[in-house]
């Protein structure tokens, strides 16, 4: 049995930092037999009779002193090593009944204030219970990439980490060391999840409004039956010994918005929820336009009351974001959910904590943030399996080493439906001809194809894919679609962007990025080769946007953003427990 310190008699048991668990469970005022739940099948009923339990007045023993607990039934939930009757350190729901009823010190309620009754998280401390995560995310890379480096990290450090998500993600998840759980096949593929509607064009808010539907809102049934499965495959199994249980979502799933809501789940029910931020911070504010409207943050009463009634238009109005809202919370009270609806974007409120990857000053200045808000800035995946490099990646290693010329970079993403006439191709005709450039153009994918009717320059290389974190620290600019976590990538290596595109998130993402000053975003669809041609130009020849970006890279060096989601989700167990 491990040994901890003594606690002081006067010390209030919020700042316990340790204790004697063999002077505390092994006290004769307890009767352990009674109140230990010793099958991981009994958990659940046991946790269900805990929450019934009525109060009284009871004492507690512990070395010869004395403390008045207000209380008849004394419920720790809690689990902890039980020295007197699991000798081998199996750890179980502890449900503890103190039944001596005070006597005359039963009216000392001075003594009340010594309740000695340790924190939740301090038991898994002592116990060195590590907590088993659970992480979930929408299907496809751009929003499950967040979650590869803090997977691969908690593993090493020997937690136990499923995932579940779509089943193309299936290899990235096994690489990080976790248990992969598909989704099912329905919700699994988002190029036939998202469906073209008569009378809806592409980048309208209409088409963000069925894109709500179709791929966050409609999933939230059976992503929210998958979690539950997960976690009773884990709670129920014989090795079971009452780990706690904590979801980790990312910003594009919003499979625990039922359980939020008041909706009933099966099983022993998670611990804490933790939300990792892996697109711009979504939900409303005072201070600022609704999001994806692509404004800055207000500065005067007069744009926070415009702010204001554009939020409330975007919501009631059936040309924004009605029919999503109204089908949000069908689906959620469909779910037996018992508390009123958020507002759609809303959703991140809910989580103990919410980890933006992000920097707060990359971030607009809100009035009503998150109450569990963190920043901890990006978590870049290293030395993951890629494909080979492209046949000309020694070139563009002799060109960064030499500074014989500037190297550009052209790269929509990697979503399906990209369409490479919007970036790729104006980005190749706005600098052909550039013998001072080398542009590098990856088409983000196997499936995607230049025009065959378009001529490559001799200062282009293309290539399907190449690894950003081996060529960021080489270039000078870098033009994309403004996808979230491509932004975070660049800026965390120091490379300052040209942005062009409309669709997801991409018009309020751009609008942050350049407002921070490290990009110049173009704001369309798609771009003209004039426009590209001038912006690159600006950049190279205007060193304000390589100092910025260089900036936040120095300032992403001074975090660790791994450590900070491990220290936050032992944080959020101790305030939530």
């Amino acid at each position: 049995m491990d040994n901890f310190s003594s606690i002081g008699r006067k010390e209030h048991p919020q700042n316990m930092q340790s204790i004697n668990r063999k002077r505390l469970f092994n006290s004769d005022n307890f009767d352990t037999n009674k109140t230990v739940s010793k099958s991981p099948a009994q958990l659940t009923s046991a946790y269900s009779a805990a929450s019934t339990m009525s109060w009284s007045s009871a004492m507690v023993k512990v070395k010869g002193y004395t403390d008045v607990v207000t209380r008849y039934w004394v419920f720790v939930r809690c689990f902890s090593t039980l020295a007197a009757t699991q000798p081998t350190g199996s750890l179980y729901l502890v449900l503890m009944h103190v039944d001596r009823k005070l006597g005359r010190a039963g009216n000392s309620r001075s003594r009340a204030r010594r309740i000695l009754i340790v924190p939740l998280s301090k038991y898994f401390e002592m116990a060195e219970l590590k907590p088993i995560i659970v992480m979930t995310s929408a299907p496809i890379m751009a929003h499950f990439k967040s979650l590869l480096p803090i997977s691969t990290h908690l593993v090493k450090q020997g937690y136990e980490v499923h995932i579940t998500t779509g089943g193309s993600l299936r290899e990235a998840s096994e690489w990080t060391g976790a248990t992969f759980h598909p989704y099912p096949e329905e919700i699994s593929d988002p190029t036939t999840m998202l469906f073209e509607v008569e009378g809806v064009e592409n980048g309208t808010p209409q088409r963000v409004n069925q894109d709500l539907i179709q791929f966050f809102i409609s999933p939230i049934p059976k992503q929210y039956q998958i979690l539950q499965n997960v976690c009773l495959s884990i709670t129920t199994r014989e090795s079971y010994k009452g780990e706690p249980i904590v979801i980790m979502t990312e910003t594009g799933s919003w499979s625990m918005m039922p359980y939020f809501l008041g909706a009933p789940w099966r099983g022993i029910p998670p611990s804490s929820v933790v939300t990792i931020g892996s697109i711009p911070i979504s939900c409303t504010d005072p201070n600022l336009a609704p999001f994806n409207a692509g404004l800055p943050p207000a500065k005067t009463d007069e744009e926070r009351a415009q702010y204001a009634a554009m939020n409330k238009s975007i919501v009631e109005s059936p040309e924004f974001f009605k029919g999503a809202q109204e089908f949000y919370d069908l689906t959620l009270k469909s779910l037996g959910t018992t508390k009123k609806t958020t507002l759609l974007l809303n959703h991140v409120r809910h989580a103990d904590r919410y980890l933006q990857c992000s920097l707060e000053e990359q971030e607009y200045p809100r009035l009503d943030p998150p109450k569990g808000l963190r920043y901890i800035g990006w978590p870049e995946l290293k030395g993951r399996k890629v494909p080979p490099f492209p046949p000309f990646w020694d070139e563009i290693l002799e060109v960064s080493k030499n500074k014989t010329k500037k190297l550009v970079f052209a790269c929509q993403g990697t979503v399906p439906w990209n369409d490479m006439n919007d970036l790729i191709v104006p980005t190749i005709k706005g600098l052909a001809g550039r013998e001072d450039i080398i542009l590098i153009a990856s088409l983000g994918a196997d499936h995607q194809k230049l025009p065959e009717d378009l001529e490559i320059p001799a200062n282009t290389r293309v290539c399907n894919y190449i690894p950003f974190e081996d060529l960021l620290p080489h270039l000078d600019v870098f033009v994309n679609s403004g996808g979230f976590g491509s932004t975070q990538q660049a800026l965390y290596y120091g490379v300052p962007l040209i942005l062009v595109g409309t669709g997801e998130d991409k018009p309020e993402n751009n609008a942050r990025v350049e407002w921070t000053g490290a990009a110049i975003n173009l704001k369309c669809k798609t771009a003209e080769p004039e426009a590209v041609r001038e912006a690159v130009e600006k950049m190279l020849n205007d060193d304000s946007y390589i100092k910025k970006a260089k900036y936040f890279s120095e300032q992403y060096a001074k975090v660790n953003p791994l450590e900070l989601v491990e220290k936050n989700i032992y944080e959020a167990l101790r305030e939530k427990n």
